[in-house]
């Protein structure tokens, strides 16, 4: 938020340098003899120049080549100042020199202005449109493969294995978890593309509990604990499994034993998950280490500007999701 507020003043700063700079420029060029009309065209021109330049940015602020966005941002700026000069000059003569009747070339100049941002602001909400479609459908070809991943055969072996063995040993043991297994995999089978963060979190919960059963002998506790504020907030469905997954493959089952916690709350705009679980890696994790299911989240947040990080601290690794807000239902 500091950092948001700092960005805004430097702005500002800069905006009001650049009025002054151009306002001691002109009244130099009359002499300093006619202090009123140097100060609306610098005032004019500059706000019109910068407010022209933001609108057409938009329209390539998308482009992920440096050579293009370059080439677009001098043509930008050149037809801005262009326009911005024209354009201040036909409203100075309005508002200073109050000349009712204006040349055809300001008339053409105005048309020129409006029909400009008109078409910049079309543009650009058109090309908007067209990457959320194509973000939906990234993100939707990921949750996909979130699914698959949580159908995977490894898993369903795993359970079938257990159960066969529990219904041996301990028939009614065996019952209880036939209706954990089928209770998660109901939830996987109806996954929407976002949830609730308590829908979330009530979902990796079953996802726990199957787990816990499956790996006795080896014990393992876990505490979930949310923030009143965010339970309602949206999230990417299944989003946190595959780091709880991480955590039992490499802290719970490596140390026979230990904690996950999972806690999650707001943190300035975003929401953010820590998923706490015992032990520590053996070699720093970085992206490029991600196995599928935490890359596929990493992408997840990639689409929707959150991100992913790893720490550790006093033996334990702690995996941290940040969210952007997102409204909820």
């Amino acid at each position: 938020m500091k950092w948001k507020v700092n960005k805004v003043i430097t702005k500002f700063i800069l905006l009001e340098t650049s009025i002054l700079i151009l306002y001691f420029v002109l009244l130099k060029s009359v002499d300093f003899k006619d202090y009123y009309t140097p100060f609306v065209l610098s005032f004019m021109l500059i706000n019109l120049s910068i407010f022209l330049y933001s609108v057409f940015s938009k329209i390539y602020k998308t482009e992920k080549r440096v050579s293009k966005v370059l080439f677009y941002s001098v043509i930008n700026i050149s037809y801005c100042i262009v326009l911005s000069i024209f354009v201040s000059v036909s409203i100075l003569k309005i508002s200073y020199f109050q000349n009712s009747k204006l040349d055809i070339q300001d008339i053409y100049w105005i048309i020129i202005l409006l029909i400009s941002v008109s078409a910049a602001n079309y543009l650009s909400a058109l090309k908007e449109k067209v990457r959320r479609l194509e973000l939906e459908k990234e993100l939707q070809n990921l949750n996909m493969e979130l699914l698959r991943a949580k159908l995977n055969p490894h898993f369903v072996f795993n359970t079938f294995n257990f159960l066969a063995e529990a219904l041996r040993q301990n028939p009614q043991r065996a019952e209880e978890f036939t209706l954990r297994v089928s209770d998660y995999y109901r939830e996987v089978l109806k996954f929407k593309k976002q949830w609730s963060l308590l829908e979330e979190l009530k979902f990796i919960e079953k996802y726990l509990e199957i787990q816990r059963e499956m790996l006795l002998p080896i014990k393992f506790e876990y505490k979930i604990a949310t923030q009143e504020k965010v339970k309602d907030v949206i999230v990417p469905s299944g989003i946190t499994q595959p780091v709880v997954e991480n955590a039992i493959k490499y802290g719970i089952k490596i140390n026979s034993g230990g904690i996950i916690e999972i806690r999650a709350g707001l943190e300035n705009e975003n929401v953010r998950i820590d998923i706490f679980n015992t032990g520590t890696p053996q070699r720093e994790i970085k992206p490029e280490h991600f196995g599928t299911g935490l890359s596929i989240v990493s992408q997840q947040l990639s689409f929707i500007e959150g991100k992913i990080s790893v720490n550790v601290e006093n033996g334990l690794t702690i995996f941290s999701i940040h969210i952007p807000l997102i409204k909820s239902h």
